[in-house]
C-alpha cells in the first residue's frame, strides 16, 4: 500500500439525496384525483342501498315481533301505515283485553319514519293501511315494495296463512 501524506485532503463526494421531482408528485396527485372521481359515486350508491336495506330490515323485525307477540299474548296486533302527514310512518299497536287498541310498549313501540330518498312504490292489496297479526300465527297477506333514488327495490312480503315474512 502506498504511503499517502496526511496533508492531502481528499474530496469525498456525498451521495445526492433521493427525492421526487415536482412532475412526479403532480402525476401521483392527478392519478389519485381520477381514482377518487371514479369511486365516490359508487360510495354514494352504496350508502343509499344500505339505508334502504336497513329501513326494510327494521320493518321486517317489527313485523316479526308483532307476529310473535300476537301468538305469545293471545291478542291481535296491528302494524299501522300512516301517510297522512309528511313522510310515511309505521307504528304498532295491540288489542287490550277490553277490546281497545293501545300502543305497543318497549323498543318496538316507537314510530318508524321512512328515511329521505326512500319511497313506497306499492302495497298489495291497494289501500291497505293496517296489517293485522292474529293469535293463531296468521296475518294479513301484504306485499310492500320500497325503492331508493337509484331505483333499487326491496320487496317485503307477509304471507297470510303461514304468517311468514320475506325480504327480497
Amino acid at each position: 500500500m502506498p504511503y499517502m501524506p496526511a496533508s492531502i485532503n481528499h474530496a469525498v463526494r456525498k451521495p445526492a439525496l433521493a427525492a421526487f421531482t415536482l412532475i412526479e408528485l403532480l402525476i401521483v396527485i392527478v392519478i389519485l384525483g381520477v381514482i377518487a372521481g371514479v369511486t365516490l359515486p359508487n360510495f354514494r350508491n352504496t350508502f343509499d342501498d344500505l339505508s334502504l336495506h336497513a329501513f326494510v330490515k327494521q320493518l321486517y323485525y317489527l313485523e316479526n315481533y308483532l307476529r310473535e307477540s300476537a301468538i305469545t299474548k293471545g291478542t291481535v296486533h296491528c302494524l299501522i301505515i300512516n301517510s297522512d302527514r309528511g313522510p310515511l310512518e309505521f307504528s304498532a299497536s295491540s288489542q287490550a283485553a277490553t277490546g281497545a287498541w293501545e300502543k305497543v310498549k318497549g323498543r318496538f313501540g316507537r314510530v318508524y319514519k321512512m328515511p329521505q330518498g326512500i319511497v313506497l312504490v306499492s302495497i298489495e292489496p291497494v289501500g291497505k293501511n293496517n296489517i293485522y297479526f292474529y293469535p293463531d300465527g296468521s296475518a294479513d297477506f301484504v306485499k310492500i315494495i320500497f325503492e331508493n333514488n337509484h331505483k333499487k327495490q326491496i320487496l317485503l312480503t307477509l304471507e297470510g296463512v303461514s304468517g311468514a315474512i320475506q325480504m327480497q
